[in-house]
């Protein structure tokens, strides 16, 4: 944490792996669908995805990500 003030925020180039989970897999469809228009193309995360019960009513998906987070120039 010495170094935290010398962070940039991260873009999505930036991101190593997301796992993605759905409440139920018949939702799969839809949420490639809006990933493949939000990934970067040119730089995409591994991706894990799975259906799982989430911990809250009424949630349909929930992300855990791996994300770099670089110095400034």
């Amino acid at each position: 944490m010495c170094c935290v003030d010398q962070l940039r925020p991260p873009d999505k180039a930036d991101i190593a792996s997301i796992q993605v989970w759905l409440a139920d897999m018949a939702y799969f469809q839809g949420m490639n669908a809006v990933w493949d228009e939000w990934v970067d193309r040119d730089a995409p995360p591994a991706r894990a995805t799975g259906g799982v019960a989430l911990a809250r009513a009424g949630m349909r998906v929930e992300m855990i990500a791996v994300v770099a987070m670089p110095r400034s120039e």
